[in-house]
């Protein structure tokens, strides 16, 4: 039997005055606080649904993959030199240097967008850029360095295969599929019930970590949460001011497709695949989904029933990332468990 689930504690979120910030210095750093152990007690999340880890598994960790020191120092002399051609560099420096990481990971991977662009153009501009001549594993420290979540996962595919012994090989695959937005995944996980390392499996199929992403159906955000969909999460949440412009911020996008995950959980009565399902293709298509079947058949077969193609894939693919992370960022020889058959559906919990 698995124990019985935890309270959970998380630190508050880290903050910073936007008055201290002096974007014409540097500013001192902040003293490091060392994280767990990777594998120690505390340091990874649980498989128990609704049960994640008390606090959020450690991607940046000090190792053969990362020096803070050295990263930050790259940041630095990397910013300074080419402030000219991007003043924001600056700023994701400085607002690395205090934490604020949101904002930092979101310019550094959009200047580092405009570096890829700008090596196929044409002028003076884009031969300085080409003249850019780094590393990965130096591109890799700078990009662990302010969170650039999807630059890290993107640099990071592929080390495991590289790693010395199991260890290495798990901090490798951490930096592949990481714990990104830690503080946004984790609390919005314990205040809504959901395990953040579905969520993460959810953000990493729909945006692959990028806070700016926009799809051709104007679902925004990490979650890509449609405009009109997140107008009755916010609705039911009782907030009062919403516009689709709050879905590009990471905290409120995490927080709104948290809370809808779960309600779409509860509505298939505990089946993830369903609720999976239901987050990509709408509820009312899986309800008529289930009633086309007999009750009760196993979940692995309703998903290859899913006459949706887009839909089946995904599924697959959420339920696979989810897995990988609970390997990655689970204790060790977690597995997730899934409900072995299709068991109802209450519309009444959520409908949109």
């Amino acid at each position: 039997q698995p124990p019985p689930a935890r309270a959970l504690t998380l630190p508050p979120p880290r903050s910073f005055d936007s008055q201290a910030l002096a974007w014409s210095g540097p500013l001192p750093a902040p003293d490091p606080i060392p994280p767990p152990p990777l594998g120690g007690a505390g340091a990874r999340g649980s498989d128990l649904p609704g049960a994640p880890g008390e606090i959020p598994p450690p991607t940046v960790v000090e190792g053969p993959y990362y020096d803070a020191a050295q990263a930050r120092a790259a940041f630095g002399r990397f910013a300074t030199r080419y402030k000219a051609l991007w003043p924001e560099l600056q700023d994701a420096y400085l607002l690395s240097e205090v934490g604020a990481y949101d904002l930092a990971g979101e310019l550094a991977a959009k200047v580092y967008d405009e570096i890829e662009q700008g090596k196929r153009g044409r002028g003076s501009r884009a031969a300085q850029v080409r003249g850019i001549d780094m590393g990965l594993g130096e591109w890799r420290q700078l990009f662990m360095y302010c969170r650039a979540w999807h630059l890290v996962s993107r640099f990071g595919m592929g080390m495991d295969k590289y790693a010395d012994d199991e260890e290495q090989r798990i901090q490798a695959l951490a930096l592949a599929y990481p714990a990104a937005f830690p503080e946004h995944v984790w609390g919005s996980g314990r205040q809504h019930d959901v395990d953040p390392l579905l969520v993460l499996g959810v953000m990493r199929q729909e945006s692959h970590y990028k806070s700016w992403a926009v799809s051709s159906a104007d679902a925004q955000g990490l979650m890509q949460i449609l405009p009109v969909t997140g107008a009755g999460v916010a609705r039911d949440l009782g907030v009062e001011r919403y516009s689709p412009r709050d879905l590009m911020d990471p905290g409120t996008n995490i927080h709104f497709g948290s809370w809808y995950l779960r309600r779409l959980i509860e509505r298939f009565h505990g089946s993830t695949p369903l609720a999976v399902a239901a987050y990509n293709a709408g509820p009312q298509a899986v309800a008529a989904w289930l009633d086309a079947q007999e009750q009760g058949i196993p979940v692995d077969d309703f998903v290859e029933m899913i006459p949706v193609s887009e839909t089946r894939d995904y599924v697959r693919r959420v339920l696979g990332f989810h897995s990988l992370y609970t390997q990655v960022h689970g204790p060790q020889g977690a597995r997730v468990a899934l409900a072995l058959a299709t068991s109802g559906d209450d519309p009444t919990v959520i409908d949109y």
